[in-house]
């Protein structure tokens, strides 16, 4: 999906304001924000400037105590916006035309892994003032993430790897010249960005043990195919 910057911003900022002084005229004790792994490469894309910019007024509020959470590649049975778009991209074709050669290493999370590190976090002390990662518990590269989700689609496709300065350069023509781009540079970023990233603060204060995704996927196929 390709989203103005204007959007992003009018969302993931004005929208956290918003509802931050909501939360704040009805005296709410603590406040929990769920940004995501891509604050932790600001550089990296629009969104991820946006969601820091978030974060800084979650942080700088003096009436409530707050927790941040930043979630990874969240996936589930339907769930998941950028997974069910990821997986549909490579239903869609004969090949996998993928960007780069894959090597960006991910921690995939269980949409159940999410709620209950949320559920850990209401009114728990312990995680006032903090911010979490709450990522999966395997690591593995998009490449081979890709892999797995087509055998358990009884798919089998030859992976083309296309160089990341051509995808740049379809991408900057299609956002030029198409309403809704298939290609986008924030999908660029997302694909090329690392997200495996360390749960132990949230294992300490959350007791979070989140699958990992070799037995996260073989659950949710079970689900949908049971």
């Amino acid at each position: 999906i390709a989203y103005s910057k204007n959007i992003l911003w009018k969302i993931n900022v004005e929208g956290t304001r918003n509802v931050l002084n909501e939360a704040i005229k009805n005296k709410c004790s603590h406040f929990i924000y769920v940004s995501s792994a891509a604050a932790e490469w600001p550089q990296g894309s629009e969104y991820a400037q946006t969601k820091v910019e978030a974060e800084k007024l979650v942080k700088t509020q003096t009436k409530m105590n707050y927790t941040i959470i930043r979630p990874t590649l969240t996936y589930g049975y339907k769930e998941g916006q950028e997974f069910m778009m990821f997986l549909d991209s490579l239903k869609k074709y004969p090949f996998v035309f993928f960007i780069g050669k894959g090597k960006a290493k991910k921690r995939p999370v269980l949409a159940d892994d999410i709620v209950k590190g949320l559920l850990a976090i209401a009114y728990n002390k312990k995680t006032y003032g903090k911010t979490y990662n709450l990522s999966g518990g395997e690591e593995i590269s998009m490449w081979n993430f890709a892999k797995m989700l087509l055998k358990y689609e009884g798919l089998k496709k030859p992976f083309i790897a296309i160089p990341v300065p051509f995808c740049r350069f379809l991408a900057f023509l299609m956002e030029k010249t198409m309403k809704e781009p298939f290609l986008t540079n924030y999908g660029i970023s997302r694909i090329l960005h690392e997200a495996s990233f360390d749960n132990s603060e949230a294992e300490k204060d959350l007791d979070y043990f989140p699958f990992g995704i070799s037995e996260g996927l073989k659950m949710i196929y079970q689900f949908r195919n049971s």
